[in-house]
């Protein structure tokens, strides 16, 4: 715990255009600095069955008195992860000392990892023995969390999405399934939940009436998917609103720090 807030890390996991930035967007506006690691990464989706808080013509119903977040794009394919770290400490570090910035946004993770993996793989000599890569692509991502949580500040880590999916070793004929969840390189994805402690599912669900509304899945005994709360204050299935999810998550952890 930092200054009397305890360390909050969330990943929201999901296809394009189903909320993921959105719902960053609504839960903490101005108070949020932006990672941008795609160039439309907090472009909000139009398509009124993806995007429920739109009406038919494109208007923004809930949203629209959102104050609008800062946003440092970091898309640098050339030691991609120091680019992240330069903005935390040049952007982030400034700004939370002046009270300006409370959430911190990595979006996306995905292209951050896939962009660092690769990294690594071109500059690290027999960069795949023994998992060495994955294990270095871990150390980054979690330099870079640990640099932001010292500073206080609630983490979300935007992924793209993963179905799950399986496959056959020709060598040895054995079957191997992979459950669905963040799209992430290497190892990652197995070490994501000691990364971010909560991972939610975003997808759009009909109500009881037919209608389309955007949800946060968060069911750790589904086998098919990687999601969870270490802090189990996230329902299976519930509304997609992730400032009520934050709120919880920190009166919890203050009870649990206390």
């Amino acid at each position: 715990m930092t200054n009397g807030v305890p360390p909050i890390t969330i990943m929201l996991v999901g296809l394009t255009k189903t909320g993921k930035s959105t719902s960053w967007i609504q839960a903490f506006g101005s108070k949020a600095l932006c990672i941008a690691t795609e160039a439309h990464a907090i472009a909000p989706a139009f398509d009124p069955e993806l995007n429920p808080l739109r009406d038919a013509r494109g208007t923004p119903i809930t949203e629209k008195h959102a104050a609008p977040p800062k946003v440092v794009y970091c898309m640098s394919t050339t030691n991609p992860a120091d680019e992240v770290l330069r903005a935390i400490r040049e952007q982030v570090v400034p700004g939370v000392a002046k009270g300006e910035i409370g959430a911190v946004i990595l979006d996306t993770v995905t292209t951050l990892a896939d962009r660092e993996f690769a990294w690594i793989k071109q500059t690290m000599k027999a960069w795949d023995s023994y998992g060495r890569g994955s294990k270095r692509l871990y150390d980054r991502i979690q330099t870079l969390l640990s640099e932001l949580l010292a500073l206080g500040v609630v983490v979300v880590g935007v992924a793209h999405e993963s179905e799950p999916s399986s496959f056959t070793d020709n060598a040895t004929g054995k079957s191997t399934f992979r459950p669905g969840g963040p799209k992430l390189p290497g190892d990652l994805v197995k070490s994501s939940p000691s990364l971010f402690g909560t991972i939610l599912r975003c997808t759009v669900r009909a109500d009881d009436d037919g209608n389309p509304r955007r949800v946060f899945v968060c069911n750790p005994l589904d086998t098919q998917w990687v999601t969870g709360d270490s802090w189990n204050v996230v329902g299976a299935v519930e509304p997609m609103d992730l400032r009520s999810v934050a709120t919880r998550i920190w009166k919890k952890a203050r009870e649990l720090h206390a």
